[in-house]
């Protein structure tokens, strides 16, 4: 009868640590899921536009040869997470563009003015779309802010008629390149 008893006590303890190791095990699972996984899927980067669209439209092109004349499209990110951020911003040709991408001038901040052409390729977000370029590379503290000034405008150096008066479609990414 005691050894009877003394079963039941140590089939009783052995329930109980496995349950209790199993809830462990479940807590922590959660927890580091939580802390890892969950800020992983967080939206870290708040992106707001002065015209609350980050499509960029430029109808009827002319050459020009001087971008003061050309009203920048202002933007600001802001990493809203625990964490620091590094992120890119690209500039999407959209497949309903006309003018080439070699036509396009821009300029960041005041920057240097290129062809959109010249900044780095990456691969397009979109299927339909044409190409996609970064325009920076950029890191943000949490908390911290980062406002641009783009601007786009068909260079001077364009000849071909079937490229003036046309349009070009392109869409602004804010893209998060990797996760800390």
């Amino acid at each position: 009868m005691k050894k009877k008893l003394h079963f039941k006590k140590n089939a009783y303890m052995v329930i109980m640590i496995m349950v209790v190791v199993l809830l462990s095990m479940a807590g922590f699972v959660y927890a580091f899921w939580t802390l890892f996984y969950q800020d992983r899927k967080k939206q870290c980067l708040l992106v707001t536009y002065q015209a609350n669209t980050s499509e960029v439209l430029l109808s009827n092109l002319s050459p020009i040869s001087d971008s003061t004349s050309v009203s920048p499209i202002t933007f600001m990110v802001e990493n809203v997470c625990k964490d620091k951020i590094n992120y890119t911003v690209n500039l999407e040709t959209k497949g309903q563009s006309v003018v080439k991408e070699d036509s396009i001038e821009v300029s960041l901040n005041g920057s240097e003015e290129k062809k959109l052409s010249t900044f780095p390729a990456q691969k397009v977000v979109y299927d339909n779309d044409l190409s996609n370029h970064i325009l920076i590379s950029n890191s943000l503290e949490a908390g911290e802010k980062s406002s641009y000034d783009l601007k786009l405008w068909m260079g001077s150096d364009v000849v071909d008629p079937l490229e003036v008066n046309q349009n070009y479609l392109g869409e602004i990414m804010v893209l998060r390149s990797n996760i800390k």
